[in-house]
């Protein structure tokens, strides 16, 4: 059975379109110091807020978004959504480094990916992006 001529395609936009809100939402990340926060130790919304001087529902509705995308993990998925506690997943060790945050610009997370050439992250990311 050969699928339909603008099948393809649309999986292809669909993918892309998901794929600029999530660059988008990485962005956001950045520019307000949440990842930066979240390298240091876990924090639920409220504590991610408050650390980064921002709103907790936004924070909340972020920290969900990123977790479903698989760039964060959930500690309790049943807890409260207040009490949800995030962090990097152990299956992105070897995608981030950390760097200190004196040393880092404003506009970067402190955690950040490491270039292709950098300690073979992408083989290593690659490798956990498929278990």
């Amino acid at each position: 059975m050969q699928p339909s001529p603008g099948g393809d395609l649309g999986e292809r936009l669909l993918a892309a379109v998901i794929g600029a809100f999530e660059a988008a939402a990485v962005d956001l990340g950045v520019r307000l110091g949440w990842y930066r926060a979240l390298a240091d130790a876990t924090a639920s919304a409220p504590e991610l807020a408050d650390r980064t001087g921002t709103d907790a529902r936004y924070a909340r509705e972020w920290l969900e978004q990123q977790a479903v995308a698989g760039y964060l993990a959930v500690e309790d998925v049943t807890s409260a959504p207040d009490e949800r506690r995030y962090s990097f997943p152990r299956s992105t060790d070897g995608c981030w480094s950390t760097s200190s945050t004196r040393r880092s610009p404003p506009h970067w997370p402190t955690r950040r990916w490491r270039s292709p050439g950098t300690s073979h992250g992408w083989r290593r990311c690659t490798a956990a992006g498929q278990g």
